[in-house]
């Protein structure tokens, strides 16, 4: 049987230079620094930032594009318009990159067809350039076409001006005539490190099933077996318990790049790091870096409840009320609220802002105790300076507040004729 064998990964695991990667504990220290030129580590399910550096830095992403293609594929299926079993012609392009092992990690038979699933674990294991290129003809008619709806995409996200020029991350020197429109010859895809974390959060919340495509370090493809590029995953020179994504990059101008996934005490995050330092020197920099990463996220942020169900918000503690027996009445929080905490903060202290359910802001009688809600409180801790991914992921961060107590309504007669002498007053 044919094996894919990257000879580099197997010969540093002989000589003993692979490193095993362990978790390892640590005080909170906040002079860490990624060694990476841009670096950024958030919570997988809130968005929360839990570290950053130069992450909104525009860089080379390299392979790192294939999880932008796996989210149109997933999203492709998810609306109908593919399905996984869908068989996909290969184009002249997509084959001459596939001949090419270097460039396209498993190689494609001319005239054959293969599976959308099958060409999706291809690009995501094995890297497979010439894999992404032909789900990208398949989703959109043509990787040109491909490219603008993913732009388009990744705009909707938030992301401002997405560097994009095809759906592989190989640089256009490769691609001879297949370039996209006006793209330079040695053009390729570039992001900020937080744009990276934006795509990968959006693909593990919606489709968390591609972590069962991205947790393997081996996958078949017909009589070769495939390698995955990941070694943090089972069996490969750094692993780290807990990684089960998520996908590796290089090139030339990208560096040594790795957006990857872990969980640990049943919390997951997401780092991404991009330029390894000592890359030239080191054939796991990429690695190392994520695990001293992983490290600082995991050893120096823990998840704390802030308010409590039934606690009074220190920013909106009460709101009037209208026609009831009362003018006031103080409202508490419906649920618990917790969110992420640095080790190194002397403070619990929040501030934040209070939306109102009717743009009043104000309640109206009859008003019952814990039911009625009165808005929503949105809370940022005092010492927290690095915040969210984007805007919606703050709302992660919300509580609705409700009445504490009842409020009666106030007797017909009596309000009909307080409103009176209130109009009378505002005439005269």
């Amino acid at each position: 049987m044919k094996k894919i064998i990257i000879l580099g990964l197997f010969l540093i695991a002989l000589l003993g230079l692979g490193v095993n990667i362990s978790v390892t504990e640590a005080s909170a220290d906040t002079s860490f620094d990624a060694a990476a030129t841009a670096a950024i580590a958030v919570d997988s399910e809130t968005g929360k930032i839990l570290y950053a550096k130069n992450d909104d830095e525009k860089l080379g992403i390299a392979s790192i594009t294939k999880i932008i293609t796996a989210y149109m594929v997933y999203d492709a299926v998810d609306n109908g318009d593919l399905k996984w079993d869908d068989p996909v012609t290969i184009s002249d392009y997509s084959y001459e990159l596939s001949q090419n092992l270097d460039l396209s990690g498993v190689p494609f038979v001319e005239g054959k067809t293969y599976t959308v699933k099958e060409l999706l674990n291809a690009a995501l294991v094995a890297s497979a350039n010439s894999a992404a290129v032909s789900l990208a003809e398949k989703v959109a008619g043509s990787e040109p076409k491909f490219v603008d709806q993913a732009k388009k995409l990744l705009t909707s996200w938030g992301i401002e001006n997405p560097h994009l020029v095809n759906a592989s991350g190989l640089n256009n020197e490769y691609l001879s005539d297949n370039r996209y429109p006006d793209s330079s010859t040695d053009d390729e895809n570039q992001l900020s490190a937080k744009d990276v974390a934006i795509v990968a959060h959006h693909l593990i919340q919606e489709y968390p099933e591609v972590l069962e495509i991205t947790k393997q370090s081996t996958a078949q493809w017909e009589d070769v077996t495939m390698q995955t590029w990941n070694w943090m995953l089972p069996d490969m020179p750094s692993y780290r318990e807990g990684v089960d994504g998520l996908k590796t990059g290089t090139t030339e101008l990208a560096g040594q790049c790795f957006v990857g996934t872990a969980t640990q005490n049943n919390q997951r995050i997401i780092t991404v790091v991009l330029k390894a330092t000592n890359a030239d020197s080191d054939s796991s920099a990429r690695f190392t870096a994520t695990n001293e990463l992983m490290d600082y996220a995991f050893n120096n942020w823990s998840k704390q409840v802030i308010i409590k169900k039934g606690d009074i918000v220190s920013f909106k503690k009460s709101i009037k009320v209208e026609d009831g027996k009362a003018t006031s009445v103080k409202l508490v929080a419906n649920s618990e609220l917790t969110t992420w905490v640095n080790t190194d903060w002397e403070s619990l202290d929040y501030q934040g802002k209070f939306t109102p359910v009717k743009k009043s802001g104000t309640l109206i009688a009859p008003v019952t105790a814990l039911k009625t809600e009165a808005g929503s409180a949105t809370i940022q801790l005092k010492e927290d300076n690095l915040g969210y991914l984007d805007d919606d992921s703050k709302e992660n961060n919300k509580v609705v507040l409700v009445a504490k107590t009842d409020v009666a309504a106030e007797n017909i007669i009596k309000l009909t004729l307080q409103k009176f002498i209130n109009w009378v007053n505002e005439k005269l």
